[in-house]
């Protein structure tokens, strides 16, 4: 019994030294980042190449941002988040304003931007006067274009390359398929609303964050959870079964999350929980995305109704979703191959912050319109 206790206590030395050290590099970064890639960088000769090969324009050198190398080993707990909005610090909920982004402890600007909404609180986009039919275009942060300018989103950039439609900007950060499917069921709800056209189609974008914000898992844990709606499948597989907030239903796994998120060795690893998505969780996310197609085509006639995978999600992540998605009619636009820095001059992400530049939407936003055409 002795024995065992020395051992325990040893591996809980080991363990919370281990944890001490990476809490230092938290703060201190002087471990590189641990970022895996699935495939190699093209070398910089081969680039345009690939992008005229798929017929993709170079992007103006107005929105190139070079790399930084130093800011790229920062993270979002360095930074300094100053909003401008009305009411103040309310952009994610659709108000009108400003955001500027600067390192704590230098004053060195990441980035700054306007968000401009309209009164239904979608970010705005360019209007097309000729245009016959709309674009409805879902996701989180990377369709809202967090970070960039109202013109340098790729809704925006749709906008332009795609002049018979009229794109609005339906993405919100934050968000995930289930917040989407709640928002678009509760009729007094504005979102949605102020489509002018008839008839169009719907493109959503999905990132690997909206499995988390579906199931909760440890990669996506916020303040937002606590009122995020929980949707369950019924015993049969079948419905959707609304389980209230995720505080409510879920009040241990949050505890157990939120000890799993509070590791800075975990976070540093990228070791998120779930290790590994279940059949039961693609099924579900299908199914709620099937609920919001359901939804909208209450209100608009859809012609198609588009799911996207964006570059760099998980192989498995893309296997699970793939034949449940196309089993529910639904057409995938699989881009989760592309690595979009083999496109770019500059910057992939904005430093530290991690959301995309304004260069990878340049490029997102043609691949697109190609698919949509």
């Amino acid at each position: 019994m002795k024995d065992f206790r020395i051992v325990l206590l040893m591996a809980f030395t080991t363990l919370a030294a281990v944890e001490i050290f990476f809490s230092a590099n938290q703060r201190f970064h002087f471990l590189p980042p641990f970022r895996p890639r699935s495939a190699k960088v093209v070398s910089p000769r081969n680039v345009w190449a690939m992008a005229q090969g798929l017929g993709l324009k170079p992007a103006p050198e107005s929105i190139v941002r070079p790399p930084n190398k130093i800011l790229e080993k920062l993270t979002g707990q360095d930074l300094d988040y100053s909003s401008q909005t009305v009411p103040d610090n309310s952009y994610v909920h659709g108000a009108t304003g400003k955001v500027r982004v600067t390192v704590k402890k230098t004053g060195e600007e990441i980035y700054h931007a306007q968000y401009t909404c309209t009164p239904e609180g979608r970010r705005v986009t360019p209007t097309n006067p000729n245009a016959s039919q709309f674009l409805l275009t879902l996701g989180d942060s990377y369709t809202f274009g967090e970070g960039v300018e109202d013109d340098q989103n790729y809704p925006a950039r749709l906008a332009q390359l795609l002049p018979s439609f009229q794109v609005y900007n339906m993405g919100r950060p934050g968000f995930g398929v289930n917040d989407h499917l709640f928002q678009s069921s509760q009729f007094d709800s504005l979102y949605f609303e102020g489509v002018r056209e008839k008839e169009g189609i719907v493109v959503y974008t999905v990132t690997p964050a909206l499995m988390f914000r579906l199931i909760l898992g440890s990669g996506s844990l916020a303040a937002e959870h606590n009122i995020r709606p929980n949707y369950e499948l019924d015993p049969l597989n079948e419905a959707l079964i609304l389980r209230g907030k995720f505080s409510e239903a879920n009040r241990y796994k949050l505890f157990f999350l939120n000890l799993w998120a509070s590791s800075a060795t975990l976070r540093y690893f990228e070791l998120y929980w779930p290790l590994k998505y279940s059949a039961d969780d693609y099924l579900l996310f299908a199914k709620v995305m099937n609920g919001i197609r359901f939804n909208l085509m209450q209100k608009y006639k859809i012609q198609h109704f588009y799911v996207a995978l964006w570059q760099h999600s998980p192989p498995n992540m893309v296997e699970g979703l793939y034949p449940e998605l196309t089993r529910l009619g639904f057409e995938v636009l699989d881009y989760s191959s592309i690595e979009f820095r083999n496109f770019t001059k500059g910057a992939e992400r904005i430093p530290a912050d991690q959301h995309p530049s304004p260069e990878v939407y340049w490029f997102y936003a043609q691949m697109l319109a190609k698919s949509l055409i």
